[in-house]
């Protein structure tokens, strides 16, 4: 503080970072001593007007031009510690300067053109300043608009509003005067949610004016896109027609909190900055942009109606995220590589359907093995139940003519006994009714059977020359009554047969539905037995069992 206060001190400090001929060192060591004059005084209103006096921003922003790393370091570092502590004044001042085309060109190519010849070690620092230098300059455009209610007494508010309406849908032949009916048509074409007084839809903060200043440079600035974008979704059919303006109002809201604005800075492991910012005036904007038109497009792939509106914006979000987010610090160098790497809703639908078929939070933890195991039997024992219901409903199986072929509109119908005892067969010709087992012949007993051959194995295969398409359902049931030989209709039923009659020789089932139904079953009973611990990460061993009491006299009262 003495320091500080020594005026003698601080005016030889700056003096030295105001010229031109100062030795690097000297320069360096300045640069910090007066960022943490700054940063010690940043409660003192006065003493940072003081010390933000010493030093012209425009000195500061030179010093860049340097070749030394470590004055840019120090200087970008010095400017972001002013940018924190000055009011609220002389910090719009100082955006307004530092967002001019002077300063950013210094900025992106004296600071982002040595990204390739600098160590990633080196850059550590100096890319979270720029991420710093980003933060405060989005914090004083965007965040105090973003947190301000709209006026409807602001003429100048009332007038972008105006504009928007008259540049979207006046044409030459519009009349001069229009009724305040025809006035609330065009607002609602626009997507207003209250098209009688369009000013209340900037009354929710956030984001609150922040939006209607997006839609209002978007129509000024980039007029042609606007007015397709607004035509686009007037004319067509209602049921897919995107509201621009309760779209726009989300948009700005979700950008907001991509980007973090509104929120305290992050931490330099976590802090991203985007090169495209620093390459234009009103960078927010600008982005809001490019993101509208990624809205619409999507809309429009989606086929999206309004009750769609919150699924367009998870995939909307899902696009911007993914082409921002990059390996290298500093994401997409320019708008226009941003936006070519946003990917279609196709691509996103593909890969949260992948990920939701893969997604099984539980699959490598050790206790949920433990439960799978505790429930398998439980769930084999509704397997082989369902097996059982199945063999006695019964089931219509071909009949082969001696040559190997299939006989046309004769079939064997096989069942079995309620008391699972013995299986009753019958000639069937009808194709749609299912005949009573009184119709049926006891042929088989289930305690006479010795095996079943499957396949190739079967004799019956062999004799009559069975094709390769038959044999793949084809079994013989053989007992020492005879054998039993069966065409199944189709391959469930030929697993179906095979696994009951497993297990009612007590054997266990093995077929590929049997292995498929198990899994299928398990896991869905493991998720709703872990219904609860959704989210909840569980540990991978059990815990350890506390030691015994010292004594086992417990109290009985």
């Amino acid at each position: 503080d003495e320091l500080i206060d020594d005026t003698q001190f601080i005016g030889r400090i700056s003096r030295y970072i105001n010229s031109g001929d100062t030795q690097p060192a000297v320069m360096v060591q300045s640069l910090e001593i007066l960022r943490l004059s700054v940063d010690g005084s940043c409660e003192n209103v006065d003493k940072v007007d003081y010390l933000d006096r010493q030093v012209a921003l425009s000195n500061l922003v030179n010093l860049i031009t340097g070749n030394n790393e470590q004055i840019q370091l120090k200087s970008l570092k010095l400017i972001n510690c002013l940018l924190k502590c000055v009011n609220s004044s002389r910090k719009t001042d100082m955006v307004n300067m530092l967002t001019q085309k002077f300063s950013r060109t210094i900025i992106v190519e004296h600071l982002f053109a040595s990204q390739s010849n600098s160590q990633k070690s080196d850059r550590g620092e100096l890319d979270y300043e720029l991420y710093m230098l980003q933060y405060h300059i989005l914090q004083k455009q965007v965040s105090e608009r973003m947190m301000t209610q709209m006026n409807a007494q602001d003429s100048l508010q009332v007038q972008k509003i105006k504009y928007l309406r008259s540049t979207a849908l006046d044409t030459e032949n519009t009349p001069a005067t229009k009724s305040n009916t025809r006035f609330s048509q065009d607002y609602k074409k626009l997507g207003f949610t209250n098209e009688k007084e369009p000013t209340l839809d900037f009354m929710v903060v956030p984001p609150g004016i922040l939006a209607l200043d997006c839609m209002d440079y978007l129509a000024r600035n980039h007029t042609n896109h606007y007015m397709n974008i607004v035509l686009e979704n007037s004319y067509g059919s209602d049921e897919h027609e995107c509201p621009f303006a309760a779209s726009s109002i989300e948009l700005v809201k979700m950008l907001a909190d991509i980007l973090g604005i509104g929120k305290a800075p992050v931490t330099s492991s976590t802090a991203r900055y985007q090169e495209m910012f620093f390459k234009c005036e009103y960078p927010f904007e600008e982005f809001y942009f490019h993101c509208i038109l990624i809205f619409n497009k999507t809309w429009r792939e989606m086929r999206a109606t309004r009750e769609d509106f919150k699924k367009v914006f998870d995939v909307v979000r899902e696009q911007i995220e993914k082409a921002l987010n990059t390996k290298a610090n500093g994401g997409p160098k320019t708008f226009d590589e941003f936006k070519n790497r946003v990917r279609s809703y196709t691509d996103i639908s593909k890969k949260w359907q992948k990920d939701a078929t893969n997604r099984d939070p539980w699959i490598e933890s050790e206790p949920v093995k433990v439960l799978k195991e505790h429930l398998r039997k439980e769930i084999e024992e509704l397997i082989q139940q369902q097996r059982y219901n199945f063999m006695v409903e019964g089931t219509r199986f071909q009949r082969l003519k001696k040559n190997g072929e299939v006989l046309k509109g004769q079939y064997k119908y096989i069942k079995l006994h309620n008391n699972h005892k013995t299986i009753y067969v019958g000639e069937w010709t009808s194709d749609k009714n299912t005949p009573p087992i009184e119709d049926l012949e006891p042929r088989v007993q289930v305690q006479d059977i010795k095996e079943v051959l499957i396949g190739d194995n079967c004799p019956f295969v062999k004799a009559h020359k069975v094709s390769s398409e038959l044999k793949k359902t084809a079994f013989s049931i053989e007992s020492e009554s005879g054998s039993l030989d069966c065409i199944a209709p189709d391959v469930q039923s030929f697993n179906y047969w095979r696994d009951g009659i497993n297990t009612l020789l007590g054997k266990k089932m093995d077929s590929d539905d049997y292995k498929n139904e198990m899994e299928i079953l398990l896991s869905i009973e493991v998720k709703l037995r872990l219904l609860d611990l959704e989210g909840v990460e569980l540990p991978a061993t059990p815990p350890a069992i506390p030691p015994p009491p010292p004594n086992l006299n417990f109290s009985c009262n």
